[in-house]
């Protein structure tokens, strides 16, 4: 990831692209396993350098999770 950045944004721009409607309040997207944004809110209180440190690991790991259904 370019300059050690979690830009959590431009993957929240990818799924609007998607046309999925209003999933964004259902999702959690957790970057090198930190949390960065949930249920339509950015997280605030998260280890800002210590996921900064992950992002210079040779493989970068990106969730996207969409809470639906039973």
């Amino acid at each position: 990831v370019y300059g050690q950045s979690p830009n959590w944004g431009r993957v929240i721009a990818r799924i609007g692209n998607e046309n999925i409607g209003d999933l964004l309040n259902s999702c959690e997207i957790a970057i090198q396993g930190t949390v960065v944004f949930s249920q339509g809110i950015p997280m605030q209180n998260f280890d800002a350098g210590g996921l900064k440190e992950a992002l210079k690991m040779d493989h970068i790991t990106i969730e996207v999770l969409f809470s639906q259904g039973k």
